[in-house]
């Protein structure tokens, strides 16, 4: 293991804490374009911010001492929460072109939908 931290707090700074955790422990590579420095990280930051929001808007909070947590590994990175489907199914026997959107913690959707809205979370 590289690095561990553990974040606490509001929702909106366990983000911003765990988006620079993310960005601080994967690489970048770069190129040069145009007498300027372009970087290239290794995953698309608007793919992280939808992983990270859904674990976080999604997660089950009934679950006493359970957390969302993020494990960085050489070739993925890995987001997980307690919880399993909302409605009590097993994801493994839908078809997952066919599963309906829905919100566990519609609240905490609109409060993240909303700062991304006034660019707080970005």
């Amino acid at each position: 293991m590289i690095d561990d931290a553990e974040y606490t707090g509001g929702l909106i700074e366990l983000y911003d804490s765990t988006m620079s955790f993310i960005k601080n422990n994967t690489k970048k590579g770069w190129r040069k374009d145009n007498d300027k420095r372009v970087e290239l990280p290794d995953y698309p930051e608007r793919a992280l911010e939808e992983g990270l929001v859904n674990a976080l808007i999604h997660r089950s909070y009934l679950q006493t001492g359970a957390h969302s947590q993020v494990d960085i590994y050489d070739d993925r990175i890995v987001i997980t929460n307690p919880g399993g489907m909302f409605d009590g199914s097993e994801v493994q026997l839908l078809d997952i072109r066919h599963v309906p959107s829905k919100l566990r913690n519609p609240i905490l959707a609109d409060v993240f939908w909303k700062n991304a809205a006034y660019g707080a979370t970005r």
